[in-house]
């Protein structure tokens, strides 16, 4: 549930890349022999600076992955995936887990852990995976990798996957860990519990589509974030325009020290390409994370930084709620994309004024295997946090 040019601007710089297709193999020592190995290399510059903070931070980072899955075998499928997130030079960032707490935070802390390791089969009617995966649903407003940190979210899981006609797919995972970006060390690297999440998409035409989404979040460690909620959203979009409306509901589950009752709201409007030279398209919406004066609409799962800005101010929802106004612009001049949204964001309870913010982003890629990226957040802050600026500057190169 994003804007569309926020969600343009993250895709090509989230690291979640899709999976290669290799041959079909015939025995077990085929399916091994005949796996495809692939590589991956992300340095990032990332500099903040924190009106609330003594100092500036400034983190120099590379991720390297490398993955492997096995060749397709009667449906079954292996893949195993490693990263590495090393720190270049003098570490002038909080990454939440060097001790830098002088500085403003940059969450990606240094570390080598296993990424995805999973098994997968995949028939005729679905797919079902087992083991440390990668779960996306839809924009990934309520779940998802964020791919943008250097860590990416995983999730050891059970998942099915299932196509009832062309019409209808149902997505259900069960999951007992979530190894978070703060990894892979530190008391905040995982998040465990006995937690459900059920996706029910419907296609109504190729124009119009919904999905209903269910969320039991009965967390082990973070009591304070146990919550159910159900939610529906509508896809539609014409010759013009492409639109959403989104709405959900969440409760406090019983072991959560809050009773509450909060509400999830969107609406969204831009516009198809004006210009098919310069791919130039509008956009503007609002979105309501709410709150009852008990508690507030949470999602802990979610990829936070796609939304409410890129200076992430808003990672965890303000006890009062959240409404966030925005419009958006983007476009294609030369082959770089361009992205720029606004944002006005006010308190759902009560009249807190929390402040205004300004993205902007530039995305080039090289022949399909290197991707330069530009990136900065102005946030301005009134009856929340403090100013903060953040710029970033990234290549991402595949082998």
């Amino acid at each position: 549930f994003i804007a569309a040019t926020t969600s343009t601007a993250v895709s090509a710089q989230t690291g979640a890349d899709d999976d290669a297709t290799t041959p079909q193999a015939t025995s077990i020592g085929d399916a091994l022999r005949d796996g495809d190995l692939s590589a991956a290399f992300r340095l990032r510059f990332e500099g903040v600076d924190q009106e609330t903070m003594s100092e500036d931070a400034a983190a120099t980072t590379l991720r390297s992955r490398v993955t492997w899955h096995s060749a397709p075998l009667n449906g079954w499928t292996l893949l195993a995936e490693a990263d590495n997130v090393t720190a270049l030079g003098a570490e002038q960032f909080n990454s939440t887990s060097n001790g830098q707490t002088e500085y403003p935070v940059v969450a990606d802390p240094s570390g080598s852990e296993i990424n995805r390791a999973q098994l997968s089969y995949s028939g005729a009617l679905g797919e079902l995976t087992l083991g440390r995966q990668r779960i996306n649903h839809d924009n990934q407003r309520f779940l998802g990798g964020v791919g943008w940190r250097q860590n990416e979210q995983t999730f050891d899981a059970l998942r099915s996957t299932v196509d009832l006609g062309e019409s209808v797919s149902v997505d259900y995972s069960y999951i007992w860990n979530v190894n978070r970006i703060f990894g892979p060390g530190g008391d905040n690297a995982n998040l465990e519990g006995q937690l459900h999440a059920l996706r029910v998409g419907y296609q109504l035409n190729p124009a119009h589509r919904l999905t209903l989404v269910h969320y039991e979040l009965d967390f082990d460690n973070a009591a304070a974030l146990a919550s159910r909620t159900t939610g529906l959203h509508y896809w539609g979009e014409s010759n013009l325009f492409k639109w959403q409306l989104g709405a959900a509901s969440q409760a406090a589950l019983a072991q959560n020290p809050a009773d509450y009752r909060a509400h999830y709201y969107l609406a969204e409007l831009s516009t198809q390409p004006l210009a098919d030279q310069y791919k130039v398209s509008l956009n503007a919406g609002f979105e309501l994370l709410g709150a009852d004066g008990n508690g507030r609409f949470v999602t802990p799962l979610a990829t936070l930084h796609k939304f409410q800005g890129f200076a992430d101010q808003f990672l965890g929802t303000p006890a009062d709620g959240l409404r966030d106004h925005y419009l958006g612009a983007r476009a294609t001049l030369a082959g770089i994309g361009f992205a720029t949204t606004v944002h006005q964001f006010r308190a759902d309870h009560g009249d807190a004024d929390y402040g205004d913010e300004a993205d902007l982003v530039a995305s080039y890629a090289l022949g399909g295997k290197i991707n330069l990226l530009a990136k900065y957040a102005r946030f301005r802050a009134e009856d929340w946090s403090g100013d903060t600026d953040k710029f970033w500057l990234a290549v991402t190169v595949t082998l």
